[in-house]
């Protein structure tokens, strides 16, 4: 059992932000999440007396903002059980999955290759591999989901034929939750020399990510949605890969040395090579702060907390008349519940739902392709942290009945 309320006491917004005087609650943690006190305090440290030009200056207040930035990166590398030097700061994940499409993919693929990604993917996920795909004249194969919500992964005999260069795939759709068995589908192909890359935006915070047990290699994920701040993002790249990776962002930070003619530009050591640009020093240390935040819990207890709350939801509205829930228990067990109604729209449902002080997200959640799989324009989305319990879901289902009552 975990203390929600002693948790979300940590969270500053929970007693600063009300809506018409209604508790606020924030059931829109797929999209992002809010901050704890100890973030919120590392940047604040950092831009009251820490901040400097990191790798930029030659005098202390610099040489210490160089060390913090770095122990950052090594700190990071722990949370996630990377090797030292194998991670790269970007600004988010989505920028994370276009570098790994444009510098590491990309020179590999010859028309007639293969890239295999799943219906289910962010657009983050889908767009780099289909623009890069187009200009290479390679196919972009979209794996397709069942009628449960999960993915419907093609005859071991189809990797074998030796055109599949590159597998991407999500650890946990921002949609349906669980819906792959990406472990696996990583040693298949591990074992025939298929690039694998993760998407673990919507799994990092709650989850335990180990790269070396995973064994993929290229990982993504964002600070956001990890209790840590905006424009920082994470790109993981396993130590026998990064040599064959060119840098994407040139600039200034990842060179050596430029020649006068341009034609002898040397390129920095390591992951430095990769992170052209004054580095976000404050994010850094922010993420690196919810790192330590996580680091804190007991994401066992946590991981079952979010499970409970979110197939008693999804089970809860499954019953409602005219509503509908898309995936099963086991998908929510990843603490995300998408549904829709037969005749009130996902975005009145929203509003509704907003006014009441419960805040759900409701769209296509940058999954267009799997929307048109479930045959909807748009859904509603409820998805679940630690600083949720069940007066949260009480709330969802007063302000659902009410947005039934005053559109259906």
């Amino acid at each position: 059992m975990i203390n929600v309320d002693s948790i979300k006491k940590e969270f500053p917004i929970f007693e600063t932000f009300l809506t018409s005087g209604k508790p606020f609650h924030f059931l829109d943690n797929a999209a992002t999440s809010h901050k704890p006190q100890s973030v919120i305090n590392a940047i604040d440290q950092c831009y009251l007396s820490d901040y400097a030009p990191v790798s930029r200056g030659l005098y202390p207040m610099s040489a210490n903002a160089t060390e913090a930035y770095e122990d950052a990166r090594r700190q990071v590398e722990t949370f996630i059980n990377a090797p030292k030097q194998s991670v790269i700061f970007t600004k988010s994940a989505t920028e994370s999955l276009n570098i790994i499409a444009e510098s590491a993919i990309k020179p590999t693929l010859m028309a007639g290759d293969e890239v295999w990604i799943s219906r289910a993917e962010h657009h983050a996920n889908y767009l780099p591999w289909l623009r890069v795909c187009e200009e290479k004249r390679a196919h972009l194969r979209v794996l397709d989901i069942d009628e449960n919500g999960k993915l419907v992964l093609p005859p071991l005999s189809e990797l074998k034929k030796g055109n599949v260069k590159c597998i991407a795939l999500s650890l946990v759709s921002n949609v349906l939750g669980y819906y792959a068995d990406v472990p696996s589908i990583i040693e298949q192909a591990k074992q025939l020399g298929i690039a694998t890359v993760v998407d673990a935006a919507q799994a990092v915070a709650l989850h335990d990510i180990d790269v070396k047990a995973l064994g993929c290699d290229y990982l993504a994920f964002s600070g956001h949605k990890m209790f840590g701040p905006t424009g920082i993002g994470v790109l993981y790249v396993a130590p026998d890969k990064l040599g064959k990776l060119t840098p994407w962002i040139v600039g200034g930070g990842m060179v050596e040395w430029v020649g006068e003619d341009f034609t002898t530009t040397e390129f920095s050591q390591g992951v430095a090579r990769f992170e052209g640009g004054s580095p976000n020093l404050a994010g850094a240390i922010g993420l690196s702060a919810a790192a330590d935040f996580i680091n804190t819990l007991d994401r066992e207890a946590i991981r079952a907390h979010l499970s409970d709350l979110a197939i008693t939801c999804g089970n809860v509205i499954r019953v409602l008349p005219n509503f509908t829930t898309y995936g099963d228990e086991s998908n929510w067990q990843a603490g995300i519940v998408t549904f829709s109604h037969t005749s009130v729209h996902p975005h009145d449902i929203a509003h509704i739902c907003g006014e009441q002080g419960v805040a759900i997200r409701a769209g296509h959640h940058c999954a267009q392709p799997l929307m048109e799989k479930l045959g909807e324009p748009a859904t509603a989305r409820v998805s679940f942290s630690i600083y949720n319990d069940m007066k949260d879901i009480e709330a969802l289902m007063m302000s659902l009945l009410k947005a039934e009552e005053m559109f259906a």
